[in-house]
């Protein structure tokens, strides 16, 4: 179990964080607090170019909403008064902590900065009564992983983002999930082996929580709509037996995402293709698909028309 480090004082409840420099650097005096609003131009500025083969970052987009949310907290790292590095804490339960948009200024990085940023993140975390705290970052982000190992979170899953365009080809046998269903969808969902190997953790969008049976009974009860709750789909023989379930959502008001799949293979790949036609009927340009580490959903969603594009890992650090 990590805490801040001993040469680091809390003041005022987490408002302020104080920590001993790097070598070298010990003219700089870094302190990790929440952030303002004046902060603004200061971290977009240094985060206007966070991936080099991408344009720009996300959180310009974010911002606002981020720091005006009450679920949650977002830091920043000063150097000498200067915005150097930003992170957010959402609260997505009373036990769960997800950490998002981990930044630092490219000028002050490989100087331990990011390190203290997650050590004020786990703290807040705790201080709050979460239990456990997760985050995403890429397969391929080397130094990314290294921070969050360092930092005492450990590898959980692997999922891979999957993106198919919207298609008018109809299915039969899928057809809008029911409470007389929710028997049926539990026993799928209680002997699923892709759950397992996604540690019990659900997409959406860019971050991850554990699903718990009393979520998925709401979600199946809940009509279907067209905003961002989730709705789920099922697959089922002209007799009425489920075969298999989908979990889906709109996002950003232009592509549907597939949350879950489950059942047998040949369901998912039913079901993977009926939310490119629902994509189709609600005028949405794509169906993204967070997949986990699990071959026959990778395969369902292949013999759909979805494409994989990426990898992320998640990490768990337990408070």
């Amino acid at each position: 179990m990590l805490s801040v480090p001993v040469s680091a004082s809390v003041i005022d409840g987490m408002r302020h964080v104080w920590y001993d420099v790097p070598a070298g650097r010990e003219d700089v005096q870094i302190e990790v607090r929440p952030a303002r609003a004046e902060d603004k131009a200061a971290v977009l500025a240094f985060t206007t170019h966070t991936w080099e083969d991408e344009e720009g970052d996300y959180i310009h987009l974010v911002w606002n909403r981020w720091l005006r949310n009450r679920h949650g907290q977002m830091f920043v790292a000063t150097a000498d008064g200067q915005p150097v590095s930003v992170a957010r804490v959402a609260l997505q339960s009373r036990t769960e902590a997800w950490f998002e948009g981990m930044r630092v200024d490219p000028h002050f990085r490989r100087q331990g900065i990011a390190v203290q940023v997650q050590q004020a993140c786990l703290a807040y975390a705790r201080q709050q009564g979460c239990r456990v705290a997760r985050l995403a970052t890429g397969a391929e982000n080397y130094t990314s992983q290294h921070l969050t190992e360092q930092g005492g979170f450990r590898r959980v899953a692997a999922f891979q983002h999957h993106l198919a365009p919207a298609s008018a080809e109809t299915v039969a046998g899928v057809r809008p999930a029911t409470a007389a269903d929710l028997p049926a969808i539990l026993n799928l969902w209680r002997a699923s082996a892709a759950r397992p190997a996604a540690a019990n953790l659900v997409p959406h969008g860019w971050s991850w929580q554990e699903m718990k049976e009393a979520r998925l009974r709401r979600i199946v009860a809940r009509p279907p709509k067209a905003h961002r709750a989730p709705s789920a789909l099922v697959a089922a023989s002209a007799a009425g037996e489920v075969s298999g379930f989908a979990l889906y959502r709109t996002r950003y008001g232009q592509l549907l995402e597939i949350n879950w799949l489950e059942g047998a293979e040949e369901a998912m790949r039913q079901l993977a293709q009926a939310t490119r036609a629902l994509a189709q009927e609600r005028r949405l340009n794509d169906v993204a698909c967070f997949a986990a580490d699990h071959p026959p959903v990778r395969q369902a969603l292949l013999a759909a028309g979805f494409q994989p594009e990426f990898e992320m890992w998640l990490y768990a650090c337990e408070l």
